[in-house]
């Protein structure tokens, strides 16, 4: 898998950012990246992916129930347990979409502990993230620990709508809380 990058040159970190099995911040696997040629790392993304076909042949196609944020996590999960995944220091992408976000300060004040936050027309895709983390969990987790992980990471997303001053604070509320419903109730596939 190649490192992948935005238009404006910064880096797109989701792997090897977190470990997606275990939930911990994966900060070696980067730190490696700068000096090893190659890093395993514990799933993948579509994005750049180079994957033989005897992979899919035995793990399957893409779990269509996920519609998006999230598939290529799964997936990735299912290949690392044929195969390792590794990230290539020297193979780049540059992204054709624009990177989504905007950086933003506690209540609002430019500079105080700046956070990336999902602008209004991006965070839809909120829903699937939260939402397909718990059919990630129920298919391959088996700790107690991983559902609380869960749960912290839609606790910081309630609390980041207030903290960090979001606009359309309803709306966000209410898209976290329908992912939250339909993740525990086990509804999958579009939003309705």
């Amino acid at each position: 898998m190649p490192r992948r990058y935005y238009q404006d040159g910064s880096e797109n970190l989701f792997f090897p950012q977190y470990n997606v099995i275990n939930f911990t911040a994966n900060n070696d696997s980067y730190k490696k990246l700068l000096f090893d040629e190659f890093v395993e790392i514990d799933t993948t993304t579509f994005e750049g992916m180079l994957l033989h076909r005897s992979i899919i042949r035995e793990i399957g196609y893409p779990d269509k129930l996920f519609f998006i944020n999230g598939d290529d996590a799964e997936y990735g999960i299912r290949i690392a347990h044929c195969t390792k995944i590794l990230i290539i220091k020297d193979a780049t992408m540059i992204r054709k979409i624009k990177k989504e976000s905007l950086k933003r300060g506690i209540f609002g004040i430019k500079g105080i502990y700046e956070k990336e936050r999902v602008p209004t027309k991006a965070f839809w895709r909120e829903y699937y993230a939260i939402r397909n983390m718990f059919l990630i969990a129920k298919h391959h987790y088996v700790s107690i620990f991983q559902y609380y992980w869960i749960f912290f990471y839609i606790l910081r997303r309630y609390v980041g709508v207030f903290l960090y001053n979001d606009d359309n604070k309803l709306m966000r509320i209410k898209i976290i809380t329908k992912a939250l419903v339909d993740g525990i109730t086990g509804k999958f596939g579009k939003m309705s």
